[in-house]
């Protein structure tokens, strides 16, 4: 008796696992086929200090998950920010250099030659007062999921990447949790599950923070590789078109280094 209803119990099980397998190939399928049909960027944002993920509010306003490399982006709006008006920049720069500021081909309205000798980018030029820049200096990182458990080569490499524009006032943040990540795990930024939340702040309304909170699991870095190379040349989208995700307000920081 005993063993006819262990053998039930493992025909069960057989049946469990079989249907399990195939919805989860299904939804590999069907997030394939999202990929394929998506146009452009997709973004994690911050704005109003809610952490959302494609539009859709994330609970606990925390995530985990890989940073696979980042950018500076100087960004010039005229005027005073407008949290209502989603525009494109008049002027903006990407560069992994400080040294090799300047605004981008497509820029229809230059500000100057250079972003160093800019009117717009010397302190005290933000319109709002105070000693700030009218052109916010920021950092454009790019992230995926943090694996889960018992996560495979293929799952590191049908995840979603998504960009989210750092406020000048979490620039600070992103840096020590680049020095954390080597100090307390001898790993770069994209060795180590990051958790990415955002928190209230009396100065700036709020802060964007990452911690890192543990290693990558060693075999998953070569896949993490290939979605580097990826992301390197993804992240450096056009922001001269009004489907950009702007950054949120920001305070007086200074600039890269």
């Amino acid at each position: 008796m005993s063993n006819t209803g262990n053998e039930n119990v493992g025909d069960a099980s057989k049946e469990v696992m079989s249907w399990e397998d195939a919805i989860k190939a299904k939804a590999q399928q069907q997030q394939q086929q999202r990929q394929a049909l998506a146009h452009g960027p997709k973004f994690i944002s911050f704005r109003s200090g809610q952490l959302t993920v494609d539009k859709v509010a994330i609970p606990g306003n925390e995530l985990d998950v890989i940073v696979l490399t980042f950018i500076g982006e100087n960004a010039y709006y005229p005027g005073k920010y407008d949290s209502t008006v989603q525009a494109p920049p008049t002027c903006y720069a990407m560069f992994d250099n400080a040294a090799d500021m300047a605004p981008m081909p497509d820029v229809t309205d230059k500000q100057n030659d250079i972003c160093e000798t800019c009117p717009n980018y010397q302190w005290g030029s933000d319109p709002a007062g105070g000693r700030g820049k009218a052109c916010k200096t920021r950092y454009r990182i790019a992230m995926m999921p943090a694996p889960k458990q018992g996560a495979t080569e293929a799952d590191i490499l049908s995840a979603e990447v998504r960009f989210a524009v750092l406020p000048v006032t979490s620039v600070k943040s992103f840096e020590q949790f680049a020095t954390k990540a080597q100090q307390l795990f001898g790993r770069p930024i994209f060795g180590v599950v990051a958790k990415l939340s955002v928190r209230p702040d009396a100065k700036s309304q709020f802060l964007v923070d990452l911690q890192p909170i543990e290693v990558v699991f060693g075999p998953l870095l070569i896949p993490i590789l290939a979605r580097i190379d990826e992301a390197e040349r993804e992240i450096r989208y056009s922001l001269a078109n009004d489907d950009v995700e702007p950054a949120a307000p920001t305070k007086p920081a200074k600039p890269l280094k």
